[in-house]
């Protein structure tokens, strides 16, 4: 047994009192029965003895009356012959009496236990009666924790009424056999009986109520015995437990478990990190990095863009600065694979709106013209213009010129190293016949001849066929794809489009990245 408690004499008081309550409640148990059972013997004892008195009475009347003092030398050869029949009739009647005396007991207390010394010497029996004491005292048990109601102390209750119930069956088969054998006793008393009869009446008569007398007398002789019995198997009644150490307190204190607290720590600062980077790759379905890319289509990945607002680029003085940077290796990188072609149209589109395809587009020119290129970048986005608003210029442009056959309305951008701007023009119906009509192939291939690049910003492929219609015009493909938030199933459109052939010499380029290192281009 143990208990923490932060007063080390109040926790050895309290164990010390549930040892002693524990030791009384179990030598309490055992004597329950033992009480019983003296009970049991001294209610009848009163009754045998009032009962022993009146025949002892009787008798001593008879004597008075009749004047009789001894009367055994006189029949003592008939009694001789009736002495063994007697005696068995005697003890017959005893253990009748005890097992009636039995009987009524279990009918008038039905919550009491059997007296253990009272048991008749058969096995069944003796084997009865022990489980049904023991269920009487698990009751009992019960009561004290459990309410009535119970279903566990319903479930003891309908075990003893099974208990009583075979009890009395046994008893009731001890009753018949008993009555049998006195029966055949008594039959075989009166063969002495008819020699008794040529004695005188008044030793007959004297002779039946000494026999009475002895009944009694025997009856009142055994429940003295047992009680004496009783009394000295409870007085010896001893504890189930034994206490070999008694409590004492820890010199150190057990709770809390300093070395278990640390390493419960060290394991949660680790694991938790874990479970949640683990748990987040898990449930993550957008692209992450450029292995994502290389992992699920065959396409070569031109560059990488750092995040960075729409307009932080062409507002930054700082040549050196990283995003400038990015955009020259991607400049760079146009260049080398293109080769020494001295016109090209670059086609920019992506898989959905806001992964940066105009940012792109916009800085892509803005790199190009720093490189002495004559640079025109065109919005054709019809559907949703935005170039015009964010390089704060006239919105007149494509559209006016396709269906109006207006020149084309050129205008600079106003940064220190100018390109070209062609804006996407006011927004009409029919966006998309103006895209199919045959004055958009005329118009660029007018711009091309004008311009060493002309970029065109188109709209989303993956939710409408303008970029496919347009791909048709252009040299070069850049497909934008947005770190964290480009779906990775629509990598598969990239591969497809690569496949079927459906742009031209298709490329992507990562943009929005947040996991490169900050670099600045001033290491001489």
């Amino acid at each position: 047994m143990s208990v923490q408690d932060v007063l080390p004499r109040k926790g050895e008081a309290i164990l010390n009192q549930l040892i002693a309550r524990y030791q009384k409640a179990s030598i309490g148990e055992k004597n329950k029965v033992a009480d019983n059972t003296i009970a049991f013997i001294n209610n009848n004892l009163a009754r045998i003895s009032s009962e022993l008195a009146l025949v002892e009475t009787n008798i001593e009347h008879f004597r008075k009356r009749h004047r009789i003092i001894d009367m055994a030398e006189d029949g003592r050869q008939a009694l001789q012959k009736s002495a063994t029949n007697a005696l068995e009739e005697k003890e017959l009647a005893i253990r009748l009496k005890i097992v009636r005396l039995l009987e009524a007991h279990l009918l008038e207390k039905p919550a009491a236990a059997i007296p253990s010394a009272l048991y008749p010497q058969e096995g069944t029996f003796e084997a009865l009666a022990g489980k049904y004491n023991e269920m009487q005292m698990a009751r009992i048990m019960a009561l004290a924790t459990l309410a009535p109601e119970h279903p566990q102390l319903r479930s003891l209750e309908k075990q003893i009424e099974v208990l009583r119930n075979n009890l009395l069956d046994a008893i009731g088969l001890q009753i018949q056999e008993l009555t049998v054998n006195a029966a055949a006793i008594r039959k075989y008393g009166k063969e002495s009986e008819a020699e008794i009869s040529k004695l005188p009446a008044h030793q007959r008569a004297f002779l039946a109520q000494s026999r009475e007398q002895g009944i009694q007398q025997e009856l009142y002789l055994f429940l003295l015995k047992k009680r004496v019995e009783t009394a000295i198997s409870r007085s010896a009644n001893i504890a189930n437990a034994r206490v070999i150490d008694p409590p004492k307190a820890s010199r150190l204190p057990v709770y809390p478990n300093r070395e278990l607290t640390i390493l419960i720590a060290v394991f949660t600062g680790i694991l938790t990190p874990l479970g949640v980077l683990y748990t987040s790759q898990i449930f993550n379905n957008k692209i992450t990095s450029k292995e994502d890319i290389q992992r699920q289509c065959d396409v070569m990945i031109l560059g990488e863009i750092s995040q960075q607002s729409r307009t932080g680029l062409l507002k930054v003085a700082d040549n050196r600065s990283l995003i400038k940077e990015q955009f020259r290796s991607l400049r760079t990188n146009i260049q080398f694979t293109t080769g020494e072609r001295p016109h090209m149209v670059i086609l920019l589109t992506s898989a959905m709106a806001n992964e940066g395809k105009s940012f792109v587009a916009m800085h892509l020119a803005h790199s190009l013209a720093l490189a002495g290129k004559k640079v025109l970048l065109v919005d054709f986005d019809l559907r949703k213009p935005s170039l015009a608003t964010l390089l704060n210029l006239r919105p007149n442009g494509v559209t006016e010129c396709i269906a109006s056959g207006h020149e084309p309305l050129i205008q600079q951008n106003s940064s220190e190293t100018s390109f070209d701007f062609l804006a996407a023009g006011q927004q009409s119906p029919g966006t998309g016949e103006i895209i199919l009509s045959p004055k958009v192939a005329d118009l660029i291939s007018t711009l091309k001849i004008r311009y060493d690049y002309v970029l065109l910003d188109s709209p989303p492929v993956g939710l409408v066929a303008d970029a496919r219609l347009l791909g048709a015009h252009a040299d070069m493909t850049l497909y934008i794809v947005r770190q964290h938030f480009t779906f990775i199933h629509q990598l598969a459109e990239i591969q497809n489009a690569r496949n079927q052939s459906l742009l031209p010499d298709l490329h992507v380029v990562l943009n929005g990245t947040r996991s490169l290192h900050r670099y600045q281009y001033n290491y001489y």
